[in-house]
């Protein structure tokens, strides 16, 4: 099924557009007017003859749609309130609205599917572990500096299979089941997809790549669309005489724009087409473009390149492409020959035809989408075929109608007051069973609520959608009956579709809801696995019929814990440690409601048992890795951290080192890890925070947390999260909180100083490192001399001056590596000694570079001058 025909006719067009505040001074389209939305005189009008509709695209704000839809989005309605309002209105025919709205819907909704996917995908360019596709995206010149992520995009394999089920197709069998997938768009209309061009590389860069169109119009295969259309919105440099350029390979086309956007230039008026077994540009959503020269390219003459050119009243070109598209001059040279060798359609059709046998030419002539009417005149200015030559191809390229999308008649139920009988008066099924409401998660899990109406008794039921479906709705509905001394009688040849048949007779209400624990966006509501708490503070029980969560299971929000709480309310260095791991986890609960990023968590070995088990009383994860190779561990770890809504505890099996190289990669996951005493002074410069101090001992119970973090994410959101709205580290800003909050509830609390001090954030990063260069100092792995030795004598050391110190960089980072550990983030390092005022330069010594910081600062870590490493050697 494709694109709905417009439900607001063509001579309603006009007034509709007003409607909406769209004033054309010209009724005849395409056409640039105003936007109402963004006020930018930047609103493209397109006349879609596909739809027999109406078309919008605004470049500032992206705004775009049918008249319908466009009304939708300009009156913040849903569709049936839109639909409602252009019939009130007379826009739009009562009984059309009532017949066709439920296609209109289900259309949208699959254009709104791939909409989605596609905001995924352009998201995800930047971020994502393929390492082939990094590699293939820089090939083709995707930088991110010229900001090029609204070009192509990257998706996974579950992306995929949504988008599948969405739009009702089969997964492609072609794609490879693990690694990213390279997504390219492609558009019939600025900003309508038809769909993606899904490209997958092996580690050989080999590609698979398949065709997922979106929409199929009804008299010929789907209209692939193009990718890049946006361009031709631009205006054609005149060195290229105006000209708009569709190739047949997307990824010179890429290429190409990548090396024009990275001189800091638009975008070329370059496009490319697709032509291949799923479905083919075939040019006709040109007619709504102004007329210019269109030169369509392809590396040999095929029936589909003919047809789109003559389609779109353009050219056809057939030449070789370079792949040199990196530097701008290769392409325009390959442009300027493209525009050289271009010719009509006819030329290229009568030197194509004129050099083939005639059943090669029949074979050829029959695959063309060409009109009767102009292949009609285009046989007649040559007369070398056989006669009735023309009235065989004529006949073989008659376009045939699709097939009908309509259910068989058998299936036709008709409602009556003694139950479900067919067209034709075969009785169905003895009661009538009305499916009222769906319940549906974004797990995929659905829920059916209605009602059975037996003679006069009515009869409510609601149960799991697998469950009923499985049975069949009639079978169910008879043993659901059974219990109350009802007996169904039912034709069992009906049962399997029971429940589609339920759902057309009577519209049932849709209702979307949420799985998941922690912050939901859509609902604006915290979720635990049993109940929600809104905005408000109030307490929202879970929707009936969805799979509850095995994690995340609390107790109702209360004003105060039981008696156990006050174990944990005096100030000692065991509590601070308690509320610090509390406080981390609370932290990454709070972020996605503040749209901030989580911060990783480093915990010293001694204590991350504890640590594990306050985040078993809060339902948090402990995952103990089992892998031996580091280069795994941070692979692993983001993707387990990233198919997880709530904090989870990570530690090695065998060595705390295998976490020392995840730290540059894993600093935006809520992920507390067991780190090694020298990776977590280091672990602060890649934005991780880590908690230090002393831990309680293990045979403390902490199951008593659990009453304390429902209320506090009551309390916080109640109070509209004012406490964070601080310059404070998000980490510090709620331990701070929560002292308060203890405070003022039980007028006892554990000691804020003692916790922030066991607190390192990313704001202390430096100061962390210099007690780890003091231990390397008291270890004897480094020496401090006052002035340098010699070139040839070992260079691990740094000097003490009278103003400043210099830290060899050298010195320390091979003594990190030394101890399997990654080395500092330097460049953090030096804005914070900067901030902080200490920082004096940089300096070289005998070849090695150096930091030089301010020495009274340095010796508040190190001022054991008389240590017998201080003395000067060679």
């Amino acid at each position: 099924m494709g694109l709905p025909t417009c439900l607001v006719r063509r001579h309603h067009h006009i007034s509709a557009l007003s409607a909406l505040g769209v004033a054309s001074e010209n009724p005849s389209f395409p056409a640039v007017v105003s936007c109402p939305l963004c006020q930018q005189n930047t609103l493209h009008l397109f006349d879609d003859i596909i739809t027999d509709g109406i078309w919008l695209h605004c470049n500032a704000c992206a705004a775009h749609g049918d008249i319908i839809t466009f009304g939708a989005a300009l009156w913040n309605t849903s569709l049936p309130t839109t639909l409602k309002k252009f019939a009130d209105l007379g826009l739009i025919s009562s009984s059309e609205k009532d017949n066709l709205a439920g296609d209109y819907e289900r259309a949208l909704a699959k254009q709104q599917a791939i909409e989605s996917f596609w905001f995924d995908a352009e998201s995800q360019i930047w971020n994502h572990s393929d390492d082939i596709i990094a590699c293939r995206l820089r090939e083709l010149g995707v930088y991110h500096e010229i900001n090029a992520s609204g070009l192509v995009g990257v998706a996974h394999k579950d992306q995929v299979a949504k988008l599948c089920a969405a739009i009702g197709r089969p997964k492609p069998k072609k794609l490879r089941e693990g690694g990213a997938t390279l997504v390219l768009p492609f558009y019939d209309l600025p900003g309508r997809i038809t769909g993606v061009l899904l490209v997958q590389y092996d580690e050989e860069f080999k590609s698979k790549s398949v065709f997922m169109p979106t929409t199929s119009y009804k008299r010929q295969r789907p209209e692939a669309g193009y990718f890049l259309l946006q361009s031709a919105l631009a205006c054609a440099p005149a060195v290229l005489k105006g000209a708009q350029f569709i190739v047949d390979d997307p990824f010179w086309a890429l290429g190409a724009q990548c090396a024009q956007l990275k001189r800091g230039l638009g975008l070329l008026p370059i496009m490319a087409s697709y032509s291949s077994v799923e479905a083919n540009s075939y040019g006709s959503s040109w007619q709504a473009f102004p007329p210019i020269s269109r030169l369509f390219h392809g590396n040999t003459v095929t029936p589909e390149l003919v047809s789109r050119a003559a389609l779109a009243k353009g050219y056809a070109c057939v030449t070789h492409l370079t792949n040199k598209t990196t530097s701008p001059s290769p392409v325009m040279a390959q442009l300027a020959d493209i525009h050289k060798h271009a010719e009509t359609w006819q030329t290229s059709l009568q030197k194509t035809l004129g050099s083939m046998s005639e059943i090669a030419a029949h074979s050829f002539a029959s695959r063309l989408l060409v009109p009767h009417e102009k292949l009609n005149q285009f046989f007649k200015k040559d007369a070398k075929f056989s006669p009735g030559f023309i009235s065989r191809v004529l006949t073989a390229v008659t376009v045939a109608p699709a097939a009908p999308t309509k259910a068989h008649r058998r299936w036709i139920v008709v409602e009556k007051e003694s139950g479900w009988w067919n067209h034709i008066g075969h009785h169905v099924c003895s009661a009538r069973i009305i499916i009222e409401k769906i319940v549906q998660s974004d797990n995929g899990d659905k829920h059916y609520i209605g009602k059975i109406y037996t003679g006069d008794d009515v009869i409510e039921f609601s149960d799991s959608a697998a469950i009923i479906e499985n049975m069949g709705l009639l079978a169910y509905a008879a043993a659901t009956a059974a219990p109350h001394g009802k007996l169904i009688v039912f034709d069992r040849a009906w049962n399997r579709r029971s429940h589609l048949l339920a759902i057309q007779l009577h519209q049932p209400e849709l209702v979307v809801v949420s799985s998941s624990i922690g912050w939901d966006e859509r609902g604006a509501a915290f979720r635990f696995a049993d109940y929600a708490i809104d905005t408000m503070g109030c307490v929202v029980p879970a929707p009936a019929g969805i799979a509850k969560k095995n994690r995340a299971v609390f107790p109702l929000p209360t004003q105060v814990a039981p008696p156990g709480i006050r174990q944990f309310l005096t100030p000692s260095y065991e509590n601070a440690f308690v509320w610090n791991v509390f406080a981390a986890i609370a932290t990454n609960l709070i972020a996605p409601i503040l749209r901030k990023d989580n911060i990783a968590t480093g915990i010293v070995g001694a204590n991350f048992e504890t640590a594990a088990k306050i985040g078993n009383a809060l339902s948090c994860r402990h995952m103990c890795l089992s892998i031996v190779q580091k280069n795994h561990v941070s692979k692993q770890l983001g993707e387990y951290t990233s198919s997880l809504d709530w904090p989870v505890f990570a530690s090695s099996a065998f060595d705390d080192a295998t976490f020392n190289s995840s730290v540059t990669k894993c600093h935006n996951r809520a992920l507390f890890a067991r780190l090694t005493p020298l990776c977590s002074t280091i672990a602060p410069g890649y934005n991780w925070q880590v908690i230090t101090g002393t831990a309680p001992t293990e045979t403390t119970d902490f199951s008593v947390l659990q009453h304390v973090l429902p209320a506090y994410i009551q309390r916080t959101l109640r109070h509209r999260m004012r406490a964070m709205a601080t310059n404070a580290p998000l980490s510090q800003a709620v331990l701070s909180d929560i002292h308060e909050w203890l405070t003022q509830t039980y007028g006892a609390s554990f000691q804020l100083s003692c916790a922030l001090n066991q607190l390192v954030t990313p704001a202390d990063a430096h100061v962390a490192l210099m007690e780890s260069v003091n231990n390397a100092l008291q270890s004897e792995k480094l020496a401090i001399i006052p002035r340098p030795r010699r070139k040839d004598q070992p260079q691990n050391y740094i000097l003490r001056r009278k103003d400043n110190w210099w830290l060899s960089k050298r010195a320390i980072d091979r003594y990190f590596y030394t101890e399997k550990t990654t080395a500092p983030n330097w460049l953090i390092i030096v804005d914070l000694f900067t901030a902080a005022g200490v920082f004096s330069g940089e300096e070289v010594v005998h070849g090695a570079p150096g930091l030089l910081v301010n020495t009274n600062w340095c010796d508040r870590f190190w001022v054991d001058t008389n240590h017998s490493l201080a003395r000067e050697t060679g």
